[in-house]
């Protein structure tokens, strides 16, 4: 290659090739994110023609799964509605088949009831879990409203600000609220979504105190900044209150399970005293009232000790 022309001449053609190479392989990655967004598309529109997806979206359209989607979005689970209620199905079967091995079918039943109520109970625990969380974040939503209303920005624009500014469930509350009002619902159709959401007398009131602001205007950056030093104070309150009554609540779930205890109790001690008891009439009876009584029992403690937040 003494030649200086031909050298120019290859280097050329090197060139040439080397951008052939790379507009091929830059077509090649286009059209593989193409490929991946369709396979992506062929995957969503594959898993709603299977039958647990249509069975899943029929289920949502009755009461029991709108409830049920309520719930497990205010308790942040990412679960369907299919898939909570099988779940709730499958404790009640097993509870009868394990009670069923040292209990008459009747006590048996009532076992599983138990079973499929302890499953409403655990998803509303994780709920107001959540919702307790939420509310103890609200005096922070408070000063960051009123901050973003001082520095003279718009409701969604200062909703989306505390999104991003707080973490969950708060973040991820508010950034809901921020997309609905931006696909065109309204302010407080939005706010009312998150209420129903998070039932609570300090949503609440924060929730009408934007409202107004929206209907009627005012200085809503005093408003918050004197919320928020209320719900400072309300959120301490709250905690002592719960302090005080830990011990009641933890003696109120003791009760209720001294009666499940007690049958399993008589049960090793004395194997079939319960079929025994349960083959006559005045065993029946026995046994239904103590159920009632510590049933009665178990509710009157909890309404007792019950906090409204």
């Amino acid at each position: 290659m003494s030649d200086p022309g031909a050298a120019m001449l290859l280097a050329a053609a090197s060139l040439v090739v080397g951008l052939i190479g790379v507009r091929t392989l830059v077509a090649s990655w286009v059209e593989q994110g193409g490929v991946v967004q369709r396979s992506a598309l062929e995957n969503v529109e594959r898993r709603a023609g299977r039958i647990s997806y249509r069975l899943n979206a029929r289920l949502r359209r009755t009461a029991i799964g709108r409830d049920a989607e309520t719930r497990l979005a205010a308790a942040g689970m990412r679960m369907r509605v299919i898939d909570f209620l099988s779940l709730a199905a499958a404790a009640f079967v097993l509870a009868i088949a394990v009670g069923n091995t040292v209990l008459p079918m009747w006590l048996s039943l009532f076992l599983g009831a138990a079973a499929l109520r302890s499953c409403w109970a655990w998803l509303e625990h994780r709920r107001n879990q959540r919702r307790e969380r939420f509310i103890s974040q609200l005096p922070d939503v408070a000063r960051i409203l009123s901050n973003a209303s001082a520095a003279g920005l718009a409701m969604r624009t200062a909703i989306s600000l505390a999104a991003d500014e707080l973490e969950d469930p708060a973040a991820s509350e508010l950034r809901l609220v921020a997309d609905e009002m931006a696909v065109g619902q309204t302010t407080e159709g939005a706010l009312a979504n998150l209420e129903r959401r998070m039932p609570s007398r300090d949503v609440g009131v924060l929730i009408s105190t934007l409202a107004i602001q929206q209907r009627a205007g005012g200085d809503l950056v005093h408003a918050l900044r004197e919320m928020a030093a209320t719900l400072d104070r309300r959120r301490d309150l709250r905690r002592e209150i719960r302090t005080m009554l830990a011990g009641v609540v933890f003696t109120g779930y003791i009760v209720a399970v001294m009666g499940a205890a007690s049958l399993l109790l008589l049960e090793a001690i004395g194997p079939g005293v319960i079929e025994r008891m349960a083959d006559n009439i005045a065993g029946q009876v026995i046994m239904l009232a103590a159920g009632i009584l510590y049933a009665v029992g178990f509710l009157m403690i909890r309404k007792i000790t019950e906090f409204h937040v």
